[in-house]
């Protein structure tokens, strides 16, 4: 990646600002004046390097919050536009927030700035954290390869050795795992609710077999259905019913009957039956007589009703009773029970065969899941590259210490570090040697980005990497520095007093803050 250019606009102290990364080449010393309190510190030298960050992945390299990225003064607008490439441009911006891309002419800029920043990586060839710690190396940048896990280096090392592909065919392969199983257990659900339906044919064929239904009750079934024999069963209970409800309530002998038979009856000696006198008379006889008539003709009025629906129920001839039917009809689906367990036996075989093909993709996937992960093609990569990392590390180590200190990585990432051939601990480093061990390792893999797709970045940005380096270590870091410089252009902040005074001839940038307003004096 080449940085051409960097527009800088209400970004911390720097309130408008540019730098042409183009005009300088080599070694360049960054230095700071802070005029309202006095030395370099706060000067603005590292919102340089924070605003090339920012504008290409909206983080910075130290941790910061939205009103102290702002401008203080200002308040708002806040904006960084950069130059990558020659023809790639971004600007980035801060109440109000936004993000736009171009590639030459070609708007880039998608409809949210989330997936404008998936578009820019993915043409940039790079994410933030290799970025930084290809890029970026100091105080701020707080990547420690040696203090981190096994698992943490191998996220390192993936990043550099953009092996993001294979992570994203892992979690594809996971998908379709997980879709695999799913399937398995549907299927074999399916399965089992057919198996428990099979047995329950099966016990009904095997109760039915050994009874034969008889021909006579075989026509029934054949002429009738059941749905018929519980109709006329039906129409016969109602008709029994009404014969009952008939019968319950036989027709009696009215009021007027009845004084009338009592009146005639007082009238007589209970013992003779002869009339006492004239209190029973010949026109209640005629009375009594018509109503006799009328109660005889209810009675036989009733009754032949009664006759009539006793013929209706004798008229309904049921062949079978329902109870029957429905046992006979089940003698008689030996058949179909046989033929449906044919069915569904061969839909358990179907089944069989799609469940054991979900089986086979299954295992399938598991096997690339665990080629894909980092115990597979990953450690595999890694052990292949450990040869290149290694010389690298000790080449810059060399320069730092002088030849004394070595270190090499296992195909675990695990490290060993040699003071003058002897073993030591990483912990057991002072401040100084592991400041020196750090950044050949950041070298290091910095120098892996050469076996891959992704560019190196034709900058380095240095922030304090001699803080607590000794005077050997300044002279080793020096020489390190020319060695590098051959290659890419190296933007250095340090205090350190020796190596300034190496470094004396150095093109150099001044940050010069005054009433708290950040300048670039360029020499």
């Amino acid at each position: 990646m080449k940085i051409n250019k960097v527009e800088i606009q209400n970004f911390y102290s720097i309130r408008n600002e540019e730098l042409s990364f183009d005009d300088y080449s080599g070694l360049v010393l960054v230095k700071g004046k802070n005029k309202d309190s006095g030395g370099s510190n706060g000067s603005g030298k590292s919102a340089l390097f924070e605003a090339v960050v920012w504008a290409i992945f909206g983080k910075t390299i130290r941790k910061s919050t939205e009103d102290a990225l702002v401008n203080n003064d200002a308040g708002k607008k806040c904006q960084v536009s950069i130059t990558l490439n020659d023809t790639i441009r971004i600007e980035r911006g801060k109440k109000p927030s936004f993000l736009r891309v171009w590639d030459g002419e070609t708007c880039l800029t998608q409809s949210s700035m989330a997936a404008t920043q998936i578009v820019l990586e993915e043409i940039l060839c790079t994410n933030y954290k290799v970025f930084l710690a290809s890029m970026v190396f100091g105080q701020h940048n707080n990547t420690d390869f040696l203090g981190a896990s096994t698992d943490d280096k191998r996220l390192i090392i993936r990043n550099f050795l953009n092996l993001e592909d294979l992570f994203k065919l892992r979690d594809k392969i996971r998908g379709q795992k997980s879709e695999y199983n799913t399937n398995i257990k549907n299927v074999s659900a399916v399965i089992d609710e057919l198996l428990n339906y099979i047995d329950s044919l099966k016990t009904k064929l095997e109760s039915v077999s050994n009874t034969k239904v008889k021909k006579s009750v075989a026509k029934i079934l054949k002429k009738h259905s059941l749905e018929d024999i519980l109709s006329m069963e039906a129409l016969v209970i109602k008709l029994s019913a009404e014969k009952k409800e008939l019968i319950w309530f036989y027709p009696k002998k009215n009021t007027k009957q009845q004084a009338l038979e009592e009146k005639r009856d007082k009238n007589k000696c209970p013992t003779c039956l002869r009339e006492y006198g004239d209190k029973y008379n010949s026109s209640d006889e005629k009375e009594l007589e018509k109503e006799n008539i009328k109660y005889l003709e209810s009675v036989e009025k009733q009754e032949e009703q009664i006759k009539l629906i006793q013929y209706r129920i004798d008229e309904i001839k049921i062949p079978i009773s329902s109870k029957e039917y429905a046992k006979n009809l089940e003698l008689n689906k030996a058949s179909d029970y046989a033929e449906r367990i044919k069915n569904k036996e061969a839909r358990v075989a179907e089944l069989d065969i799609e469940k054991n093909k979900n089986i086979k993709n299954y295992e399938i996937m598991r096997f690339w899941e665990k080629a894909f992960s980092e115990s597979g093609l990953v450690k595999h990569i890694i052990k292949n590259v450990l040869d290149v990392l290694n010389d690298k590390c000790n080449t810059y180590l060399g320069y730092l210490t002088n030849g004394r200190f070595g270190i090499e990585f296992d195909s675990e990432l695990n490290e060993k570090i040699y003071n003058n051939y002897k073993p030591v601990h990483y912990i057991s480093l002072s401040g100084g040697e592991r400041r020196k061990v750090n950044l050949a390792i950041m070298l290091g893999l910095q120098s892996l980005l050469d076996l891959t797709g992704k560019e190196q970045s034709n900058i380095f940005f240095m922030d304090e990497v001699a803080e607590n380096v000794d005077d050997e270590g300044i002279q080793g870091l020096y020489l390190l520095l020319q060695e590098l410089k051959k290659n890419q252009t190296i933007f250095l902040i340090t205090h350190n007093k020796s190596l300034k005074t190496l470094l004396d001839s150095a093109p150099r940038i001044t940050m010069i803050k005054t009433a708290g307003e950040s300048k670039i004096l360029r020499k």
